[in-house]
């Protein structure tokens, strides 16, 4: 195939990607928790206070990388969701921008493979996220990979412009910056090349300067405009959420298994025969990233979803340049792609819950339980009221266990006692401020993440306020697990929606 076609099958297959994920994910409900962010964002760019207002355990870059997102929906006059996709895909763009910079002089890298890279690219960056589309480890991919081919090009010890070199560095550190594990993939390759080049002076490139400068400017940014996150979310994020908040370690270890075999796997064909440096950064890339899943040891499937991309990536590079189409690397990359694809569409965990609350037509709606996944992407598809600051009652695993400990006799500091208090009454305060239509009680036995059976509605009524509030409410039905509960005088003032 000659270079001018090359260029145009790539070129229209990018198109025909960007545009077939806007059109299927406009019409699929978004992933739960890029809903609550475009909720909360909109929540706080109407006033609200971050970490006041708005409780959220994570660092605020996951809100500003949102806040555009809002600012192309209302400029194109269109949802949200709409204007979440738009802006990721303008990131995907972006990203394949700066891509399409660095593939020019790799080595082994004709014309038809050019593009043919780059095609590969746009499906790693806007098909494999699936159903974790808009997930933060999703942001991390997209802004990872030019770093990862600028490292490629270091590695093959290719010029690269240093103003490029920079802006890539200033783009990359964004992804970096949304969580400190994301740290540890540059520091894994940074240690080749310092093995390689056996100089400390190259850790003084461009991009690296850019990385620290972004880093430490964020760091900054995060004190003087969000001093509560230091003094408030991040002794709650320690204490009360990461101890509490995952899916064990059966779970966590099946959930990246596949993940697991296909790294190993790729690593022993490396190590058996050559591999260039565009397969070895990506190798690298899927083999930290697991590192980084096992670190957070949550067993979400969206941690492992960079391990996923990147592996599949470099599975396909290999197959490509030794030329072994039917070979293990090809299976390798063709099942990490159907692990992906498995999930492409988002749908909702407990769809019959979901039916009853939209039988109902509430103008507003509390779901007290512990899963983020059962308000959102409800709330936000419906426009409904959500009153609450809370994307859902993550504090109450810890609270409940510290008063576990107190009926048993047992001393718990004042850290502890301080985060009870401060979950019970802000929970009441929010729905005595604006009460919801409708109630729903998660009356699970096993409750996710919590140690022993728990009472929501006992825990609510050690607040004096809770039962005059409460008083307004009937039990209309009990629906399996879960209690509905109607406010029996005029429906409720609904929040502003998104």
């Amino acid at each position: 195939m000659s270079r001018s076609n090359s260029a145009a099958v790539c070129l229209a297959g990018i198109a025909a990607i960007f545009i077939a994920t806007f059109v299927l994910r406009s019409a699929w409900p978004i992933n739960h928790d890029v809903s609550w962010y475009l909720y909360a964002t909109e929540k706080w760019r109407l006033g609200s206070v971050l970490y006041l207002d708005i409780i959220e355990v994570n660092p605020p870059l996951a809100f500003w990388l949102t806040l555009p997102a809002l600012h192309v929906g209302e400029i194109l006059g269109v949802s949200a969701k709409a204007g979440m996709i738009i802006w990721i895909l303008l990131l995907c763009a972006g990203s394949l921008g700066l891509s399409a910079c660095l593939l020019k002089g790799m080595p082994r890298l004709g014309a038809n493979a050019y593009w043919a890279v780059l095609l590969a690219l746009a499906l790693a960056m806007v098909i494999l996220p699936g159903d974790n589309f808009g997930q933060r480890e999703h942001f991390l991919v997209i802004f990872l990979i030019p770093y990862l081919l600028l490292l490629a090009r270091r590695l093959e010890a290719v010029e690269t412009n240093r103003s490029l070199a920079f802006v890539i560095g200033l783009w990359v550190a964004v992804g970096l910056c949304l969580k400190p594990h994301f740290f540890l993939v540059p520091a894994m390759i940074e240690a080749i090349l310092l093995v390689r080049q056996r100089s400390w002076r190259q850790l003084f490139r461009p991009e690296n300067m850019a990385i620290a400068g972004v880093s430490l400017a964020y760091a900054c940014a995060i004190i003087l405009i969000h001093p509560e996150f230091f003094d408030r979310m991040l002794p709650l994020g320690v204490n009360a959420y990461s101890p509490y908040y995952g899916l064990g370690f059966a779970k966590t270890l099946t959930n990246a298994s596949i993940v697991i075999g296909a790294v190993a796997c790729i690593g022993v064909l490396a190590w058996r025969g050559s591999i260039s440096a565009l397969g070895l950064v990506m190798l690298v890339a899927a083999l930290a990233m697991l590192a980084i899943y096992f670190v957070q040891f949550k067993g979400f499937r969206y941690h492992v979803l960079p391990a996923i991309v990147f592996c599949a990536l470099a599975a396909a590079w290999m197959a490509f340049e030794r030329n072994r189409i039917l070979g293990l690397e090809t299976l390798v990359a063709v099942v990490l792609v159907v692990l992906s694809m498995r999930t492409f569409a988002y749908d909702y965990l407990v769809p019959g819950m979901i039916e009853e609350v939209r039988a109902e037509k509430p103008q507003s709606v509390f779901i007290a339980t512990s899963n983020v996944f059962l308000p959102f992407p409800m709330v936000t598809e419906d426009k409904l009221g959500w009153p609450s600051r809370y994307p859902t009652q993550w504090l109450l695993p810890y609270a409940a266990d510290m008063e576990k400990r107190q009926r048993e006799g047992k001393a718990v500091d004042s850290f502890a006692e301080q985060t009870i208090a401060f979950a019970r009454s802000t929970a009441v305060d929010d729905l005595i401020s604006d009460p919801p239509q409708l109630v729903i009680v998660d009356d699970r036995k096993e409750k996710p993440y919590f140690s022993g059976p728990f009472d929501y509605l006992a825990f609510y009524d050690k607040d004096p306020r809770f039962k005059d509030f409460w008083s307004d409410y009937v039990l209309d039905r009990k629906r399996g697990d879960w209690s509905f509960y109607r406010r029996g005088d005029a429906p409720a003032i609904s929040l502003n929606q998104p």
